[in-house]
């Protein structure tokens, strides 16, 4: 069986146009919040060749937040269940991964939080 071409990730930051702006994450496409379900869903859908959907905010709780808001939506346009980053710029900051910074911003540094524990 021939290998298949893994799919890259649909990323959707759901923070404001100011954060986006200091740093997110590569290939990120920013995700106004106050945008009707279905223009979302035209969107997804623009990217034929997309992997797993996943939103992301600072800690998780806006893009958890919108996850649970459009998930009927999606399942109805027949689209993926879309994923939220754990611990959200924050884990993926504390995890060492890489920002796209805005050279004009001063530097952003994220606190590194206590991790909660596992219920």
């Amino acid at each position: 069986m021939a290998n298949a071409r893994k799919r890259p990730p649909l990323i959707f930051d759901v923070r404001s146009a100011a954060e986006f702006a200091v740093s997110h994450i590569e290939g990120a496409t920013l995700y106004a919040g106050d945008i009707e379900s279905m223009v979302l869903i035209r969107r997804i859908r623009s990217h034929v060749d997309h992997g797993p959907i996943v939103f992301y905010c600072t800690a998780m709780e806006r893009s958890q937040t919108l996850a649970d808001r459009i998930l009927h939506d999606l399942a109805s346009a027949g689209l993926s269940q879309p994923y939220v980053l754990a611990g959200g710029l924050i884990a993926w900051a504390n995890a060492g991964l890489p920002l796209v910074a805005n050279q004009d911003q001063p530097a952003w540094s994220i606190p590194t939080i206590a991790k909660r524990p596992n219920a």
